[in-house]
């Protein structure tokens, strides 16, 4: 007997880690910025510890430079990202 196992993909799993309830603490700032990209956004600029994420069809988002990212940014990011699916 064969047991097929599917197989999901990093950047699922990296989607999966930010977007699950309840909120990680680990979240380190290198990972927010693939996930973010994952959805469209870019990396605009870095100015003192403040990242500024841009998406042509959706609220820009600043986040700062922590490691790891604090739970309440975490939070905010969910909540725009889960209406960015939603509208999709």
């Amino acid at each position: 007997m064969i047991l097929w196992r599917c197989k999901i993909s990093s950047k699922e799993k990296r989607i999966k880690r930010l977007l699950s309830e309840p909120y990680r603490k680990d979240i380190r700032f290198d990972e927010l910025v693939l996930v973010m990209r994952d959805f469209g956004y870019r990396l605009d600029r870095i100015k003192g510890s403040y990242a500024y994420f841009l998406h042509s069809d959706y609220p820009n988002i600043c986040v700062p430079k922590h490691e790891p990212v604090k739970v309440f940014y975490i939070k905010q990011i969910n909540v725009l990202l889960k209406a960015q699916e939603e509208s999709r």
